[in-house]
């Protein structure tokens, strides 16, 4: 039989080469994905700004900036930072009106082109998040997994506990008492 020592080590050890493949090997190709569509949607602005009368220099400026940066914080972003983030926005209130008056130069520029290159960049960084966090999920899902079985096995356990001994041939026959 099994010791419970053992099996946590198993687990700890799948977990960790979990962690390893995840990290090591499939993360960089994604975030190396992530700066591909990056790089594609900044090509995409300088061609819309290259076009007379599409938008303004200022608005080029600004969403060119905010993609360059998207691109040089995709390996950064999880859940750390965002905790990090809201903090300080929370009680800055420069940075937040610095934020939202960006918001507002962005939003006045009407061209579709332009504001799906916005869309882009938000859903990239938003994957990136996703992808930076992903290591999390290989020791969250254990986890939940054992609350979800302690909280059925509660429920079992209270059920049984309420069953009459002539009741149990409904659920079990091998249940019901001998006969003598």
């Amino acid at each position: 039989m099994t010791s419970i020592l053992t099996i946590v080590f198993i687990v700890f050890f799948v977990l960790s080469v979990l962690n390893f493949v995840y990290c090591g090997i499939i993360l960089p190709s994604v975030r190396l994905h992530f700066r591909f569509r990056l790089f594609a949607i900044r090509d995409r602005l300088r061609t819309l700004a290259a076009v007379p009368g599409a938008i303004d220099k200022e608005q080029f400026d600004l969403l060119h900036d905010l993609v360059n940066g998207s691109i040089s914080v995709i390996p950064f972003l999880d859940l750390q930072a965002m905790s990090t983030w809201e903090t300080r926005i929370k009680f800055d209130r420069a940075l937040r009106e610095r934020i939202d008056s960006r918001l507002r130069r962005l939003d006045k520029c009407k061209h579709p082109e332009f504001q799906d290159i916005r869309r882009i960049n938000t859903r990239v960084l938003t994957l990136a998040l996703f992808a930076n966090t992903g290591p999390w999920f290989f020791y969250l899902v254990p986890f939940a997994l054992v609350v979800i079985f302690v909280g059925k096995l509660k429920r079992f356990v209270r059920d049984m506990a309420c069953i009459r001994e002539s009741e149990l041939s409904e659920f079990a026959p091998s249940m019901t008492p001998a006969s003598t």
